[in-house]
């Protein structure tokens, strides 16, 4: 029997890395937004984007963590400022109205609000590389907005403190087919290390 057997059975042309590259991404939608606890306990709250191709992007809010008071409260509040960001483009302020005392509740609150009504509608992004080169939502807003607006008046715009290259060559796959399962592979080694695509390691916040 032969040890080589080369048929149309190897698939020998890859279809490309499922996630979306940086710059500025038209006709995006919003799939899903999914709370959920990692194995280590950490609180998160999931955006789920697709562009036309089926490109994904996962941006991920961790529950904030500081041991300084005002620091936190920093946080909290950029944080906030980044959920309301991505809400409004589907709901409006008035509607994207409440309080929580919990990140718990917050999230269950968030995904409530939105319910449905990202369902069809079209945005766009703007994506970088994070710290550590993984592509991602920036940090501070404006990095989404309604298709609706005009191309030539669109207010995303690659500035010169957004990171448009990797400071270091892919030493690994830079992603796998499904993000959740690079959180399972990823959180099993170390306990600060990324959970997700752009979101950053020590107290899990990108900022």
């Amino acid at each position: 029997m032969s040890k080589y057997t080369v048929n149309k059975d190897i698939k020998s042309e890859s279809s490309g890395l499922n996630f979306m590259d940086v710059g500025i991404h038209e006709n995006c939608e919003l799939k899903k937004v999914v709370y959920d606890v990692s194995d280590k306990g950490s609180e998160f709250l999931v955006f789920h984007f697709e562009d036309e191709k089926g490109k994904q992007l996962a941006h991920t809010e961790y529950k904030a963590s500081d041991e300084n008071p005002e620091v936190l409260k920093n946080k909290e509040l950029n944080q906030l400022k980044r959920i309301k960001h991505i809400a409004t483009k589907f709901v409006t302020e008035d509607e994207f109205t409440f309080s929580a005392d919990s990140f718990k509740e917050l999230c269950e609150k968030t995904i409530k609000v939105l319910g449905t009504t990202f369902v069809g509608k079209k945005v766009r992004l703007k994506i970088i590389y994070s710290w550590n080169n993984y592509t991602s939502l920036p940090k501070y807003v404006p990095f989404i907005e309604k298709m609706e607006v005009p191309k030539e008046e669109s207010n995303l715009e690659i500035g010169s403190i957004d990171k448009m290259t990797k400071d270091r060559p892919d030493d690994r796959p830079a992603r796998v087919e499904d993000p959740f399962k690079e959180a399972v592979v990823e959180t099993a080694s170390t306990e600060n290390t990324q959970l997700f695509p752009g979101v950053q390691s020590g107290d899990g916040l990108p900022f």
